[in-house]
């Protein structure tokens, strides 16, 4: 090499114990029906956490009864708007002092 820098740093190697960890992460996530990666919410509403499922029904409702959109239409805008909103939560991470 001519003294070049790279633009990004190396990977760090991982122990063993990390890539075990991350191995058993990726054996349970291929191995779920839903296919469901840790931190995102199932892809059948009926299977969310009771709060989630309760803003995705209240939020279609207000699309299709103030919005005037069809149904399916409200229900598939709401669920975009609460997985956002869920992957917003995840990234905050749990309250303070829990």
């Amino acid at each position: 090499m001519t003294g070049r820098r790279l633009p990004f740093e190396p990977p760090t190697p991982r122990s063993a114990p990390e890539r075990l960890e991350r191995s058993q992460w990726l054996r349970a996530w291929l191995s779920d029906p839903d296919g469901v990666r840790p931190g995102e919410l199932p892809r059948d509403v009926a299977r969310w956490p009771e709060d989630w499922r309760f803003a995705w029904e209240e939020r279609a409702a207000l699309m299709e009864h103030h919005g005037g959109l069809p149904r399916d239409r409200a229900e598939q805008e709401a669920e975009r708007c609460v997985r956002e909103a869920f992957a917003r939560d995840q990234a905050r991470g749990p309250p303070a002092g829990s």
